[in-house]
């Protein structure tokens, strides 16, 4: 009697064992199959047959609860982990894309202060040219006056202090 006691007690123990932390709907499953394979009759179980069958239900009903638990939790971390790669990918995809842009705007900045040194060189060439051109200007001026009698020159240059 203490044999088939302790037998129940096995039966029972398939769901303390699948309820510990970690467990796998693939492992739990085994347990299942371990348990249906347990053959339960009157030459084992004598009067305690149906308590062995009702502790088997039991726990049979139990497992498959846990079962479905753990398949639901694993689709969801597979989910989740299906997610948290396409994150790194895309962040990836973008972090390309910004180096691409940042590149591009280095690129951009140096082609903008080469056109402003063209654009400084360029002004400074026009306002020589204007000078150059205001000088040939006065110079032409000048020679269209009447020359100062060489006299005149003396007067005036005798009149500086």
């Amino acid at each position: 009697m203490a044999e088939i006691r302790e037998h129940i007690t096995v039966i029972r123990g398939y769901l303390t064992h699948c309820e510990q932390a970690g467990m796998t709907s693939e492992r739990i499953a085994n347990g299942i199959a371990a348990l249906e394979s347990i053959v339960i009759d009157h030459g084992t179980y004598a009067e305690f047959e149906f308590e062995a069958q009702k502790a088997r239900d039991e726990t049979m009903a139990a497992m498959w609860r846990l079962h479905t638990l753990a398949v639901s939790r694993e689709l969801e971390a597979a989910r989740l982990e299906a997610q948290r790669l396409e994150n790194e990918r895309v962040a990836a995809q973008l972090a390309e894309a910004q180096a691409r842009i940042n590149a591009e705007a280095a690129a951009i900045r140096r082609q903008a202060e080469e056109v402003a040194a063209q654009r400084a060189e360029s002004e400074r060439l026009e306002r020589l040219a204007a000078e150059i051109r205001e000088r040939q200007h006065m110079v032409i001026e000048a020679g269209a006056l009447a020359p100062l009698p060489n006299e005149r020159v003396g007067e005036i240059l005798r009149a500086m202090p």
